[in-house]
């Protein structure tokens, strides 16, 4: 979501300055998570459809979610895709969903049932 998009809230938020079209540039000031996150660099796959998967690696995971660095461009995630978390043992499989994007970094939520 873009500050054009939607309400900031002022205590979350600080600005930092202007990007080149005049925009505000604000970062969080404070972690808002609920569960801790493992710094990682796991790698894994990214299930688009039955024919299309992409590489990447997990930059930080917790019970909840994980950030994911993309090997390359997806400009429209599925609603909802697999994620397999490379093991030791053997594969971890989690199901998820897009969070949020920018560019080849993404924030999923992992869905239990």
């Amino acid at each position: 979501m873009t500050i054009r998009q939607g309400i900031v809230h002022l205590y979350l938020l600080m600005v930092i300055g202007k990007d080149r079209k005049g925009l505000i540039v604000v970062a969080m000031s404070q972690n808002t998570r609920s569960e801790r996150r493992a710094n990682t660099e796991i790698g894994g796959q990214v299930k688009i459809n039955t024919f299309s998967t992409v590489n990447c690696t997990v930059k930080d995971l917790s019970v909840s979610g994980a950030q994911l660095i993309l090997s390359k461009p997806v400009k429209k995630l599925p609603k909802r895709f697999s994620l397999t978390l490379q093991s030791d043992h053997s594969p971890k499989k989690r199901t998820c969903s897009c969070r949020w994007q920018d560019g080849q970094s993404i924030g999923v939520e992992f869905h239990y049932s």
